[in-house]
């Protein structure tokens, strides 16, 4: 019997075959299917730098899109995956592909938060969406056509690329229900919500990633965000850590993506073009099922440590989404862009909530 593996490969290179008969201009060669290095002997290799060292889940996301091209172009375009800070610091990665220093970064759009205030809502929404709403947004309602709107003035072309779950909204040192709890608390959070936050009398501090757990076992933070419990559980959160506050209403869910070289990517043949964004795409499915799975695992682990959940109150929760609301109105006044990007994810949620709750078995 074909291993799970094979039967992936086999069935995405009959796709790939049959969609290279019907689109214009796909490069499939005489001799050959894709996939078969006899077809197109030309050697394309690139170099991509993660946001994240080797040995973590998001790690193993951009891996997965390195293999998949290697494989289902018999070899002929590969790229080489290195870790954060190799070429440039994380936060130049941008910059570096629009210079061809990199031929791509895979990354989120939080990062590049400088080029607009728009640009975390590609990687998050306060209070919105989940998986299923923002994956048909992003293809189906015009968020692949804004995502690259934002790049093009970098000669950057973006692919949606992995997604994750609901992520921890604290890991913290006590227990913290209500908005009492949370304005008497010294919270890290993110760039946006931590700005609604702020905005609200809560103490937010911005901290690198690294600076978060040894932040929380001095004491210096009484609590702080960052991933999902599958990534957390590796990073050490709860060595230092007795309570995860939930929802996450900050980052319903979360998204990765490959910044592409404009150049690199209009000088790539079009069937590695087709294998390049098969294998974003396959990569994003497998990623989420995965990593969804190792969060529960992860929570089971989690309580058998002795972590206590704490969900929030309601009022508190209702609270936060009020703000969350006043601050992207305001925001929408201020830039063109983000009211842009903004009226559109609600004009596709206005028509997806409806369906969802009556779509929707609740347990």
């Amino acid at each position: 019997m074909l291993s799970r593996k094979k039967r992936m490969l086999a069935l995405t290179l009959a796709v790939i075959f049959a969609l290279c008969f019907t689109v214009v201009g796909c490069g499939v060669k005489e001799s050959g299917a894709i996939g078969d290095s006899t077809s197109n002997t030309q050697v394309v290799s690139w170099k991509m730098q993660a946001y994240v060292p080797p040995g973590n889940i998001y790690w193993d996301a951009g891996q997965r899109i390195v293999d998949i091209v290697k494989e289902l172009s018999g070899g002929n375009f590969v790229i080489d995956y290195l870790a954060d800070g190799t070429i440039v610091e994380t936060s130049e990665m941008l910059y570096a592909v629009e210079s061809g220093t990199l031929d791509a970064a895979f990354t989120y759009s939080a990062l590049d938060a400088g080029i607009s205030p728009a640009a975390p809502l590609f990687c998050s929404v306060p209070g919105a969406f989940d998986i299923q709403s923002f994956c048909m947004w992003m293809d189906t309602g015009g968020g692949n056509e804004l995502l690259t709107e934002l790049y093009e003035p970098y000669g950057v072309v973006p692919f949606f690329a992995c997604i994750d779950g609901m992520e921890t909204f604290l890991w913290a040192n006590k227990p913290i229900r209500t908005i009492e709890d949370l304005k008497s608390s010294k919270i890290r959070m993110m760039p946006v919500f931590g700005d609604i936050l702020a905005a609200n009398g809560v103490p937010v501090v911005f901290l690198p990633g690294s600076e978060i757990i040894p932040s929380l076992d001095r004491k210096v933070i009484d609590a702080g965000e960052y991933s999902i419990p599958a990534y957390d559980i590796d990073a050490g959160f709860a060595d230092v850590c007795k309570y995860m506050i939930y929802p996450g209403i900050h980052s319903p869910f979360s998204t990765s993506q490959v910044n592409v070289n404009a150049q690199a990517w209009e000088e790539l043949p079009e069937e590695y073009k087709s294998i390049f964004e098969y294998a974003v795409k396959v990569a994003r499915y497998e990623n989420w099922i995965d990593n969804e799975v190792k969060n529960i695992d992860a929570l089971d682990e989690l309580q058998k440590m002795g972590i206590e959940v704490v969900v929030m109150d309601d009022e508190a929760i209702q609270t936060m989404l009020e703000w969350t609301k006043e601050y992207m109105d305001s925001k929408e006044n201020e830039d063109e862009y983000f009211a842009k990007v903004r009226q559109s994810q609600k004009a596709f949620l206005e028509r997806w909530y409806p369906y969802s709750e009556s779509t929707t078995l609740q347990h």
